[in-house]
């Protein structure tokens, strides 16, 4: 598995559908954070669950992941798990957070404005909410209100249905917004031929299997036939497809502004 492509292995799926993913890092490689991966180990602490010592991040640390890994996932839904997990870690852990050092440590990886728009989130919809010093202090200078409101619509507005949508059209977009027609064409080639590693974690295979072969064939057709039919859509003038487009611009904006 190359760490060009993903953060972690293919996922080890159990029939009773339980699923384990083994990670060497908490963000995808093109992502702009950049956290400290030695020093996550290095102030990883013992543990006990279930009677048994395991290593778990500092309370800082597990903050910080927390919040960028919900904020990644705002393009494909936002939901409220993470949301309540920082809710309880700063119950649990009020006496023990180092708010400065976190401050810092959220600086220094480029994750600053995915806490602050974790902290509004939390503080608006669960009530927690950091020292009063704290959010003043955390705020960027290019906040705007808009973001949080869309954060909030990602939450409680958006259909499965609706993300997919917006999804697909995402890619177009994407490819429409190259200038050169050298950077479409291999938009094009990466989205219909994309890596062994891709194509195992998004078909869940194993990497070794003859069956990604397979999936190499289908993937293609896949793609043209899903995109023949946004693209009907968006010909029609669909209502629900032009509410993706101008959806996916304003997603688009605050993920912009949060990995910036």
């Amino acid at each position: 598995m190359s760490k060009t492509y993903h953060h972690h292995v293919p996922p080890f799926s159990h029939k009773s559908g339980a699923r384990i993913e083994l990670h060497w890092n908490i963000v995808v490689p093109d992502s702009p954070i950049k956290p400290d991966l030695d020093g996550l180990w290095e102030r990883a602490r013992f543990i006990k669950l279930d009677n048994v010592e395991v290593l778990a991040f500092s309370p800082e640390d597990l903050f910080l992941h927390l919040c960028i890994y919900a904020c990644s996932h705002l393009q494909t839904g936002l939901d409220l798990i993470p949301l309540f997990d920082l809710a309880e870690l700063m119950k649990t852990s009020a006496d023990t957070i180092d708010w400065s050092l976190l401050m810092e440590r959220a600086a220094s990886w480029g994750g600053r404005k995915c806490v602050y728009l974790m902290l509004l989130l939390v503080r608006d919809l669960l009530g927690e909410a950091p020292p009063d010093r704290i959010m003043p202090e955390m705020k960027p200078a290019d906040y705007r209100p808009v973001f949080l409101d869309e954060a909030l619509e990602q939450i409680f507005e958006a259909s499965p249905p609706a993300q997919i949508m917006r999804l697909r059209i995402g890619l177009l977009l994407k490819i429409k917004k190259s200038k050169r027609i050298k950077n479409k064409i291999s938009a094009l080639f990466k989205a219909a031929f994309p890596s062994k590693e891709y194509l195992a974690r998004f078909y869940s295979v194993s990497f070794s299997s003859p069956k990604i072969y397979l999936c190499r064939l289908f993937h293609p057709g896949r793609l043209i036939v899903r995109y023949i039919l946004v693209l009907l859509r968006l010909f029609r003038r669909d209502q629900s497809a032009i509410k993706a487009v101008h959806q996916e611009h304003r997603v688009s904006e605050v993920s912009d502004w949060m990995f910036s």
